[in-house]
């Protein structure tokens, strides 16, 4: 018996990852295990029933990055990789048990750290019917760190009840503590790697939110569905992340940069990649993560450096909520009222009522880098202004000069032609453009370095992409390169012409730094290198199956 789609996009069960991920779950369906050691399928799944499926992709950060808690305008590509999501509230549906249950397996690669199943009755985290306060669940799941991976499933339901209470019916209530409705089940794949700062944990965020919304038959914005998504990372994993993660998973579209205005979380639109510009994520093989030390240090120094600034008063016009409100040009006078560095300590005998962050804590011992902390995020959004600006131009003039009328000129002030719209006029423009684009990236890079979050693998493959980025007959082909995401590790982002020449450029950078990690160690892995892309969760929707 193969699958029955019962509702949603029937066109994308086709998809390579979906029909894969729907195969497995077909299979499995009709095995006696998952796996050998762990649970029996019968008992996780009553496959009769529907279950609810939703498809959440990664994301390439091409430019933005950690510039997003900050209120900056962000541009972020969604990428071919992805996490499934499979979720069933099983109705009247005997695994043996009394109270309801919560049941995680994820097709991770176990390891001593790391267990793929997790459960725990649903009243450990609704004790007498109520949902955990997040400084709780937290702490719950932290308790065992072969599980704790649970939290970023979990704290999705937990989300629901706690910023969604007035939207759940009777019913979805009921579906979850009835005891005829034993078990809420989930099954997870992901091919978004890990720690490479493509933000696996979003897209298992996303894709989990969104497959509830639909068992629960919430209705709910994408905006809402990618606030809430963040909101379990932040209080119930207990990662800072910023919003540009969840809505560039959620509200992505294929081939083109999502354009978001983190304040808190506005789409400006998604703006296409002009045609002879393609961008590629090289990793690093250096770990990253947004719940890292470093990270949330910068994180709480922008939030601190904010607070000193709106004492100052006012600067250009009324006062601001994000540091990114200030020009450059308007903190030209006011870097004096920022130190350099500064202990916690001392920031919390100046400002005991804090810094205004709920998802970073200052340590009274720590140092913070407020200054470098602030200018990134304000030069960054600045820099990001004018990369959007530079890629729309471009296409633009590419729509014009493919316009049938390409003979049409552009008049000078007495009426007179004096230049035409063509594929000669604008191809010129094509490599100091780049240049501009590339510029900017590299500026990006050195301004996370000031933070603090560089890497030194990452500066190697920025390096490498300045020497190898040429064709074989000289020409430059590669223009720009970035560390991305939260830093310190992680994937660098490539900007490049979109030609073959681009592609060789872009592998030949990838066997280099590959040949000079070997050379110190046998014992890695292969460079990861991210090219395509692929819709957001929302477009994708949910699909209703019955296997």
């Amino acid at each position: 018996m193969g699958v029955e789609i019962l509702s949603g996009k029937g066109t994308n069960a086709d998809l390579d990852d979906t029909s894969a991920f729907l195969k497995i779950l077909q299979e499995r369906s009709q095995c006696e295990h998952f796996d050998p050691k762990m649970i029996e399928t019968k008992a996780l799944f009553n496959w009769s029933e529907p279950v609810h499926i939703a498809r959440a992709p990664g994301r390439l950060d091409v430019m933005g990055g950690i510039a997003d808690y900050s209120g900056s305008l962000v541009l972020q590509m969604p990428l071919k990789e992805a996490c499934h999501c499979a979720v069933q509230i099983q109705n009247n549906f005997d695994n043996g048990r009394k109270d309801p249950y919560i049941r995680i397996y994820s097709f991770c690669e176990s390891s001593d750290t790391r267990q793929p199943y997790f459960e725990a009755p649903l009243l450990d985290l609704f004790p007498s019917g109520k949902p955990l306060s997040y400084s709780d669940a937290c702490a719950y799941f932290k308790r065992n760190a072969q599980t704790s991976w649970a939290a970023y499933v979990a704290g999705c339901i937990l989300v629901l009840f706690l910023e969604e209470s007035g939207s759940l019916s009777a019913a979805s209530r009921a579906a979850l503590f009835n005891p005829s409705r034993s078990t809420v089940s989930f099954v997870l794949l992901s091919a978004v790697p890990e720690g490479k700062g493509v933000s696996s944990s979003a897209a298992v965020e996303v894709a989990t939110m969104r497959a509830l919304v639909s068992a629960l038959d919430l209705d709910l914005s994408p905006e809402r569905l990618a606030t809430l998504s963040q909101m379990a990372e932040n209080f119930v994993v207990g990662a800072p992340c910023g919003i540009m993660d969840q809505m560039a998973s959620a509200l992505g579209q294929s081939s083109r940069l999502l354009a978001l205005l983190c304040r808190p979380a506005k789409v400006l639109g998604h703006v296409s990649l002009p045609a002879g510009v393609s961008v590629w994520g090289l990793d690093s093989g250096v770990r990253h993560s947004v719940g890292g030390s470093d990270y949330a240090t910068v994180r709480a120094a922008a939030f601190m450096g904010r607070t000193m600034l709106m004492e100052g008063g006012e600067c250009t016009t009324g006062s601001k909520t994000h540091v990114t409100e200030f020009r450059p040009s308007d903190l030209a006078v006011r870097w004096s009222d920022l130190p350099v560095e500064m202990l916690g300590s001392e920031f919390l005998d100046r400002f005991p009522q804090g810094h205004g962050d709920k998802a970073t804590t200052i340590v009274a011992g720590r140092t913070y880098p407020i200054r470098a902390a602030v200018r990134h995020p304000v030069d960054e959004h600045s820099r990001i202004e004018t990369f959007q600006e530079l890629l729309e131009l471009r296409s633009l003039q590419q729509a014009a000069a493919a316009n049938a009328s390409c003979s049409s000129s552009l008049p000078t002030a007495n009426g007179k032609p004096t230049y035409k719209v063509t594929q000669e006029s604008v191809v010129p423009y094509r490599e100091s453009y780049l240049t501009v684009l590339g510029e900017m990236m590299m500026q990006s890079h050195e301004s996370y370095s000031a933070c603090g979050l560089g890497c030194s693998a990452t500066d190697r493959i920025v390096k490498l992409v300045k020497e190898l980025g040429y064709s074989v007959d000289g020409r430059r082909c590669l223009f720009g390169a970035k560390i991305s995401g939260g830093g310190n590790g992680g994937t660098v982002v490539i900007l490049g012409d979109g030609s073959t020449e681009a592609s060789e450029a872009v592998q030949r950078v990838r066997e280099a730094f590959d040949k000079e990690r070997k050379s110190v160690s046998d014992n890695v892995k292969p460079s990861v290198l991210f090219q395509g892309t692929s819709m957001g969760a929302m477009e994708f929707g949910a699909l209703v199956a019955r296997f």
